[in-house]
């Protein structure tokens, strides 16, 4: 763990279970959700939450399927929404809520396609927008998430497919969307409109790299595993 205070790194206690591809989402309590994810030989259902204060781990309850390379998105109601991941057989499209003080998984409805390695953003709406991924069909089709009526409706379609990506929410509440295997350019959402624009073309294409919205409404994209 990072103290920014005293610009130093600690180690804290494991976890109990080996993982990767994962998801780590922070609580309104301060705790951390991790879910899921790969321990090298098959898909996880297991998951954890860490309390910084005591320095502990506590295993909840298993989702109902394993998964990795999902997405775990914190609603505004505070609860977890994880959508889509890999099983040990395909990619997927069911999506689970988890509710942190019952500790309870509930079933919500499913994506319209199966998706890996895709983002989930929350939008200042209280909606997810869910867009690329991995998948059985050619996923350019976006989707918005409503968790009031738990409905998904189409978002519209990016500029091309586009997976390992990251999505930014900008301070003029569109979502950037940039990055992918070969693709050099990125695309803006705009949830006022419904609709995707292209950007324009990057020095070099990324994936596998992060995004992060700055104050100034810039956004600062580092790393990389590309050309």
């Amino acid at each position: 763990m990072y103290d920014s205070a005293s610009n130093k790194w600690t180690h804290v206690a494991p976890t109990s279970t080996e993982r990767r591809l994962h998801t780590t989402t922070l609580l309104s309590s301060e705790r951390i959700l991790v879910i899921r994810g790969f321990d090298g030989m098959n898909s996880l259902s297991s998951c954890e939450i860490y309390d910084p204060t005591t320095n502990r781990w506590t295993t909840l309850r298993n989702m109902s399927e394993p998964r990795s390379q999902h997405t775990a998105t914190l609603l505004l109601s505070g609860e977890i929404l994880v959508t889509g991941g890999f099983n040990n057989r395909f990619s997927m499209k069911t999506c689970e809520i988890y509710n942190p003080p019952s500790n309870t998984w509930a079933t919500v409805n499913s994506m319209s396609y199966a998706r890996f390695f895709h983002t989930a953003t929350l939008l200042p709406s209280g909606k997810v927008l869910v867009a690329g991924g991995n998948g059985r069909d050619k996923l350019l089709e976006t989707e918005i998430y409503d968790p009031i009526s738990d409905k998904w409706l189409s978002s519209g379609n990016i500029s091309s497919i586009r997976f390992q990506h990251t999505s930014t929410l900008l301070p003029s509440g569109k979502i950037l969307l940039v990055g992918s295997v070969g693709e050099w350019f990125g695309d803006i959402f705009d949830p006022s409109s419904n609709t995707w624009n292209p950007v324009d073309k990057f020095y070099s294409y990324r994936t596998q790299h992060t995004s992060t919205a700055l104050p100034s409404g810039d956004v600062l994209i580092t790393g990389e595993s590309g050309a």
